[in-house]
C-alpha cells in the first residue's frame, strides 16, 4: 500500500511539472465597458492533476498592459488527469482607452502556459442608449448581510449560470443553473453562511458574460 501511494504521489508531481497548466481562455466582463463600469477577467483552463489548486493570484500594471500570475500546488495525492478551472479577476474602473492583458499559470516557480486579450473601454452611456439585446444583471443590496436579491434581464431565453467566486477565484456557490424565459427575473440568495470578504458574482447566458464585485457584511 505505501508503494502504491508513494508511485501515484511521484506520478502526480511528474505530470504536473511534465505539463502545467493550460489557460484557454480570457473574457472580459462587461463584453464593452466603459469608464464607469468594473472591468473583470473571466479566465478558463485546465489542470493537469485532480489535487492541483490556486493559491495565489497577482496582479499587476504597466501603462495599459495587465499582467496576471496565477500560482497552483499540488495539494496532495492526485490523479494525473485533466480537470477545468476557471476563476475572475477583477482590475477596477478604467480611463477611456485600449488595454491587453496577459495570464500565465504558474507552477513551483516555473512559467507554465499564457494567454492574452485586448479591449477598450469607452464613454459611459445612458441604459436607454444600450442595445436591446444586452442583458442586465444587478445584486442588491452591496453590501449584503445574509440575503441578497439577483436582478436580471434577459432579451431572449437562454441557458443562464450565476456562480460565486472568492477573491482567489475559487467556486464558493451556484445560484442559477436552469434555462429562463427573455424578460425581467429576481433570485433570492441566502448567503448568511459566506464569510464576511469580496466575492464575485459570475453571470453566463448564451455568448454573454457579467460579472459583479460584491462586498458580504
Amino acid at each position: 500500500m505505501g508503494k502504491s501511494l508513494l508511485l501515484a504521489s511521484m506520478l502526480t508531481v511528474f505530470c504536473a511539472n511534465l505539463f502545467g497548466q493550460s489557460i484557454n481562455s480570457v473574457i472580459v466582463s462587461p463584453q464593452n465597458p466603459t469608464s464607469a463600469d468594473e472591468v473583470s477577467l473571466v479566465i478558463t483552463g485546465d489542470r493537469w492533476s485532480s489535487d492541483m489548486v490556486i493559491t495565489d493570484i497577482s496582479v499587476s500594471q504597466n501603462s495599459n498592459t495587465w499582467t496576471v500570475d496565477i500560482e497552483f500546488m499540488a495539494g496532495g495525492i492526485g490523479l494525473p488527469v485533466i480537470v477545468p478551472f476557471d476563476t475572475i479577476v477583477s482590475l477596477g474602473t478604467m480611463a477611456i482607452g485600449y488595454y491587453d492583458c496577459q495570464v500565465s499559470g504558474i507552477v513551483n516557480g516555473d512559467i507554465q502556459d499564457f494567454d492574452g486579450t485586448t479591449w477598450a473601454v469607452l464613454e459611459p452611456v445612458g441604459l436607454e442608449d444600450r442595445k436591446g439585446d444586452e442583458m442586465k444583471f444587478m445584486c442588491t443590496p452591496n453590501p449584503f448581510s445574509t440575503e441578497a436579491t439577483i436582478n436580471l434581464s434577459l432579451p431572449t431565453a437562454e441557458k443562464v449560470v450565476l456562480k460565486i467566486y472568492d477573491v482567489l477565484g475559487q467556486e464558493v456557490a451556484t445560484v442559477i443553473d436552469e434555462h429562463l424565459d427573455g424578460g425581467i427575473h429576481q433570485k433570492k440568495y441566502m448567503g448568511a453562511q459566506l464569510p464576511a470578504g469580496r466575492y464575485y458574482f459570475h453571470l453566463s447566458a448564451g455568448d454573454q458574460t457579467l460579472v459583479q464585485s460584491v462586498l458580504k457584511k
